[in-house]
């Protein structure tokens, strides 16, 4: 009969009882105890209640255990004999007893379940978080006994905490880019602005106003657009948190994204180490650079945090970059750190594994590396000695020759061949700080346009009677967006789907990305590489001559 019970909860539920077992178990028990039946029937009872995973114990009024399976012998840690006959006051602390005898008593007195979570700490100092469910009855002579089942969520306490650091890390990652998005388009005029004011700065020097022309003031500006270029280097930097990007690939420059990285855990590194840097030469990688810098960073994070800070003369953090002998791009990451012990190194790319203090590390960032590493047809692996330092190796197939771009010093030698011709420029864009800036910055050269509606900017284009080489368009803006108007474009213009070059902050959201990624369309992320946007208005209107 007992047997046949809790069979049937196996098949129901699976290996572990759940809290149904209670009742079933309690209702088995009082069916025995009335019968009689626990005499000749007590040794397969016992058999199939210590083939149930869960822990299991049956207590008297006094609250001593009365009937014990294994898995509650293994939790506690002592063996049944032991415990048979005792209570709770001579296995547990007395505050903890004290805590299990009145949720024991309340159970007696009212007659009613309860459910409850409790940590316990068993024989080896280990603390486990424990769900107990119990249940009184009362048996044929009027004894009253209480069933309980213990389900031990230790390890699913653990992965719901773990899960909880994981969700703020990818808030974080939507935060940072939507923080780099607002930033962007300030940022955007204030470099187009400076770059303005630096080549009035520099005609003056040479002109007729040269003699009341004092250098400082192009020194300051020089310096002030350096800080601007810093700003939008850490701002680009913060996208190495955000995970919107993450299916765009391009060619990337491996060299590049390593000292993007560094540049955010510079002062990290310069409290604990030397920065050693060994770029050699490597191909281009078919990746996404957001997605690469996130394993660099990482990378350099662990690398910091396994060193002990003493002198920092004798530290050291060396990145090495080159090319394997069959021509995948190699880099590697060198710190003269603690090391990894043997019995870990099988396991340090498990997701949340850890050998840090609690507080210090998620045990995700190896793993994520991992897996950022093989999505690009790399390997990531790591040889480290105990006491001397760990070498993080990352290998990344090279780019094809198809995703290769044309080398820029090309592009710059063919608009230098020709005589600059003077354009006419539509830029649209719902700021009108970031229309001024890069006006001022093309004016001299072009003819400038600017609106803040993209329906006006459509109507006048629709209107034929000026032409425009070139429209810049913000791809967010409020009522009509850059994607409304290339649709409207493709519909009564067709002829202008080629001029049309997007410009936008970032972060988009995924029916953005997909749009992006059925267009060819050129894209200018803000702020806007004033070298690169002089060189495209260039070509646009020489391509139109």
């Amino acid at each position: 009969m007992v047997a046949d019970c809790v069979r049937g909860t196996h098949e129901r539920r699976g290996v572990n009882a759940d809290a149904a077992v209670v009742e079933e178990i309690a209702d088995a028990l009082v069916a025995l105890l009335d019968d009689g039946a626990m005499a000749h029937d007590g040794a397969i009872f016992r058999t199939v209640i210590d083939a149930i995973a869960d822990p299991i114990f049956v207590k008297d009024e006094d609250h001593r255990w009365i009937l014990l399976n294994q898995a509650f012998c293994t939790l506690i840690g002592h063996d049944r004999e032991q415990m048979l006959g005792k209570s709770d006051y001579e296995f547990f602390p007395k505050e903890q007893a004290d805590v299990f005898w009145q949720r024991d008593a309340q159970v007696f007195v009212s007659g009613e379940p309860d459910e409850n979570e409790e940590e316990i700490t068993d024989i080896k100092g280990r603390v486990h978080v424990i769900s107990t469910k119990k249940r009184m009855f009362v048996d044929a002579a009027g004894n009253k006994m209480l069933v309980g089942v213990i389900r031990d969520i230790t390890e699913r306490r653990k992965l719901e905490a773990r899960l909880k650091v994981a969700e703020r890390l990818m808030s974080l990652g939507t935060l940072a880019a939507g923080i780099a998005h607002e930033i962007n388009n300030p940022l955007a005029y204030l470099m187009a602005n400076l770059e303005f004011v630096e080549h009035e700065l520099e005609r003056a020097a040479t002109g007729d106003r040269a003699g009341a022309f004092d250098p400082e003031w192009l020194s300051a500006m020089r310096a002030a657009r350096d800080g601007a270029e810093r700003v939008r280097t850490i701002v680009g930097g913060l996208k190495t948190f955000s995970w919107t990007n993450e299916e765009e690939l391009e060619a990337v420059d491996l060299g590049e994204v390593l000292r993007t990285a560094v540049r955010l855990v510079s002062n990290e590194i310069r409290h604990c180490a030397k920065l050693v840097e060994q770029f050699d030469a490597a191909p281009l990688v078919w990746a996404n650079p957001n997605r690469l810098g996130q394993v660099f960073l990482n990378l350099l994070i662990n690398a910091t945090q396994s060193i002990v800070v003493n002198d920092t003369s004798q530290n050291e953090i060396r990145l090495v970059t080159g090319t394997t002998t069959d021509g995948r791009a190699l880099i590697e990451v060198h710190d003269s750190g603690a090391g990894i012990a043997e019995e870990n190194m099988s396991r340090i790319f498990d997701p949340f594994f850890t050998t840090k203090p609690v507080g210090v590390g998620t045990g995700l960032g190896l793993s994520i590396c991992h897996n950022i590493v093989e999505a690009f047809g790399g390997h990531i692996e790591v040889d480290s000695v105990v006491g001397c330092g760990s070498v993080f190796r990352v290998v990344l197939p090279a780019a094809l020759a198809h995703q290769t771009p044309a080398p820029m010093e090309a592009i710059d030698a063919g608009a230098a061949a020709s005589v600059e011709a003077r354009g006419r420029v539509m830029i649209i864009d719902d700021e009108p700080e970031l229309l001024s800036g890069l006006s001022r910055l093309l004016s001299r050269s072009h003819d400038v346009v600017t609106l803040t509606s993209a329906s006006a900017a459509l109507a006048r284009l629709l209107a034929n009677t000026e032409h425009f080489d070139v429209v810049f368009c913000d791809l967010m803006m409020p009522e009509m967006t850059g994607m409304d108007l290339h649709i409207a474009l493709a519909e009564q213009a067709p002829e202008y789907l080629d001029r049309l070059v997007f410009i936008t902050g970032g972060a988009f959201a995924p029916h953005v990305r997909a749009f992006l990624e059925d267009i060819p369309n050129t894209q200018l992320l803000k702020p806007i590489n004033t070298r690169l946007l002089r060189e495209l208005v260039r070509e646009r209107v020489a391509a139109r001559e």
